[in-house]
């Protein structure tokens, strides 16, 4: 499992470059993150693999490192929307058919092929089973629970700025403040 390690390393560093001439302005630009957030994307799927494993070396930082990684990518999402949202007049109109679809339906394409292979191994779900996994944050779709609170934050993100609008300061707040509620209803 550890040897695993040493790939996803070099993938990582690949390409890499040093910038000792000028400050980036844009720091946190799609395309400065890019490579960022495939990094922690990978770092989640070996956080995973080491979970499943349960033995190796790297194990205890492996199989917990990621959570930092959700946060922060969930964090460079939330920042794009709101750089975005700031930017572009009427964006908030746009959220829900721009961000959602492009998750939920790769999310829903697999919900078909994992009960297929549930009932294939002999674990079959109904589909009353299938539609209620959807609601209680537990999905069939392996780690979907992920994919379920992307959708639910864009929601949230979208009530936000139908609800605060363009007032400076008042829309991060208000993000705050229905991310807040939304965990605590989840909770």
């Amino acid at each position: 499992m550890d040897l695993l390690v040493i790939p996803l390393g070099i993938v990582c560093l690949w390409g890499i470059r040093l910038n000792r001439k000028e400050f980036i302005e844009d720091y946190l630009s799609v395309k400065h993150t890019k490579a960022l957030r495939g990094i922690l994307v990978l770092l989640v799927v070996l956080g995973h693999l080491y979970k499943d494993a349960d033995r190796g070396m790297l194990h205890l930082l492996f199989s917990n490192i990621g959570t930092l990684c959700v946060v922060v990518f969930f964090f460079l999402s939330g920042y794009g929307l709101q750089k975005r949202f700031a930017q572009s007049p009427g964006y908030e109109k746009t959220i829900l058919t721009r961000r959602i679809p492009g998750i939920l339906l790769p999310f829903l394409l697999l919900v078909p092929v994992y009960w297929g292979l549930y009932a294939w191994t002999g674990s079959p779900y109904t589909v009353g089973e299938t539609l209620e996994s959807l609601v209680t944050g537990d999905p069939i779709v392996r780690f979907g629970w992920y994919t379920l609170c992307q959708i639910l934050l864009y929601l949230v993100f979208f009530l936000a700025a139908l609800a605060w609008g363009r007032r400076p300061g008042a829309m991060p707040l208000g993000v705050l403040a229905g991310t807040a509620l939304l965990a605590l209803v989840l909770y």
